[in-house]
């Protein structure tokens, strides 16, 4: 199925100045959930080609997302391609055929540092860094963990990958409390999630705070900080051998 909606003039502009400033056009693609899109509850994805910005777009998940709220994640996803194709963030590719658990390993480690670059972009062209469905989220996370249930429980089958969605969980929390200026009742509400999460979580925690280190240590806002950052925590949660980062033109 392909998801119908009338483009506006804001994300045509944008997606207008991301072809031009990358020389690169956007693809977007509409499918079901599948090898390009492991988790069902992902709205869409961002794919690294050499040769365009492509976008897998979940049309399970779109058809019940409103026109404005489609908009946000192709915004979101091309400008993914938009910091490889142009700012020179070295994408990451795999060096031998990984498992659907191992390429989610993968896409946490990565999606937990570059959204925050890529929201502070969206905000300067005047998206909101925060999803709609975000803070509905975040409380009904803050309600479950404050209770000790497992709100994770149903993420994965395998523990490790489920304490790493936790620490992707809480990284992005504390990356909007960090890089963004944002309204106090909004704040308040992320703020109440991390103090729980730290509170209740005290494994994920220590493992979400090895990661904070490494991304207080390099400035992910810059290029070289964020590729070097890349780098530190690919050894950090084992995957070196797994994932390299490819050097392109623009590094």
């Amino acid at each position: 199925m392909t998801r119908t909606y009338e483009r506006s003039k804001k994300l045509a502009n944008y997606l207008n100045k991301i072809r031009n400033e990358t020389g690169h056009e956007i693809a977007i693609e509409w499918s079901k959930p599948g090898p390009g899109i492991p988790v069902s509850g992902v709205p869409g994805r961002f794919l690294y080609d050499p040769s365009c910005i492509l976008i897998l777009m979940n049309s399970d998940i779109a058809r019940f997302l409103s026109d404005s709220e489609i908009e946000e994640v192709i915004a979101h996803e091309a400008t993914h391609g938009f910091l490889i194709h142009k700012k020179g963030h070295c994408p990451h590719v795999l060096k031998h055929p990984a498992s659907d658990i191992e390429e989610m390993y993968t896409s946490l480690l990565f999606s937990m540092v570059d959204d925050i670059v890529v929201n502070t972009i969206l905000q300067e062209e005047g998206y909101s860094p925060l999803p709609n469905v975000y803070l509905y989220m975040v409380r009904k996370e803050t309600i479950s963990v404050r209770k000790e249930e497992d709100y994770y429980e149903e993420y994965s089958y395998d523990p490790l990958l489920k304490d790493r969605f936790m620490v992707f969980r809480y990284i992005t929390a504390w990356g909007y409390l960090n890089y963004f200026d944002l309204k106090s009742h909004d704040r308040r509400t992320i703020k109440k999630f991390t103090k729980t999460f730290e509170n209740k979580c005290p494994k994920q925690f220590e493992m979400a705070s090895q990661v904070k280190k490494v991304i207080l240590q390099n400035d992910i806002l810059t290029v070289e900080g964020r590729n070097s950052a890349m780098r530190e925590l690919l050894k950090l949660w084992n995957l070196e051998d797994l994932v390299e980062l490819k050097t392109n033109e623009r590094s």
